[in-house]
């Protein structure tokens, strides 16, 4: 039985290290994107106001609006990196005008990895809203859809802090992206020493 020599074994540790320190090293994190995809939605798009811990009120300077596509059913709102740990108040706006919103999906995505997809039943369920303006929310559990029916006086649903707190932690520093690389390279060095020693 042929074993390693300590000049390998040394090489080996070495390898390992720098692994470790490159899955393990912080990194900035990435953007997140919150997306919403309709059943039944009429307007130009939707607004997410926010709130942080050096500011908690809404106002037109922390406001992200995104265009309703028609084609795939969706807004998309992309909070900056700078915002992990910053977030506390999280208030989606609707169009202003008398409609019922069909709601099927919500996603939270980073680093373009969908970190958490919600059941909207959960997501617009009661605990998770802590505010509602002009805006009545009803949970249709059996086909895991929301149904909003909002005013054309500035309807909003102001959510949750733990709703808010999720979203926060879905912020991705790509860890696993990190150790996928890692693994793919240790493979290839495995298989390349496997075929130079036959």
């Amino acid at each position: 039985m042929h074993l390693p020599s300590k000049k390998h074994l040394a090489g080996g540790l070495i390898l390992l290290l720098i692994a470790v320190i490159f899955v393990c090293f912080p990194h900035p994190a990435s953007d997140l994107h919150l997306r919403i995809t309709f059943e039944e939605f009429e307007g130009d798009g939707c607004s997410l106001y926010y709130t942080t811990d050096t500011d908690g009120n809404f106002s037109q300077e922390k406001c992200i609006s995104s265009t309703f596509d028609p084609d795939t059913m969706q807004v998309s709102f992309l909070l900056d990196a700078s915002l992990e740990g910053h977030l506390t108040g999280l208030r989606l706006d609707f169009p202003h005008s008398e409609q019922l919103i069909g709601i099927k999906t919500v996603t939270v995505s980073s680093a373009g990895m969908i970190q958490k997809e919600y059941n909207p039943c959960h997501f617009f369920a009661p605990e998770s809203i802590a505010l509602n303006h002009n805006a009545d929310v009803t949970l249709v559990l059996p086909r895991n859809r929301v149904y909003v029916s909002t005013g054309a006086d500035d309807p909003f649903l102001i959510l949750s802090d733990a709703l808010v707190a999720q979203i926060n932690a879905c912020y991705s520093h790509q860890v696993l992206s990190r150790l996928c690389v890692c693994l793919f390279a240790a493979c290839c060095l495995f298989f390349a020493r496997r075929k130079l020693s036959a």
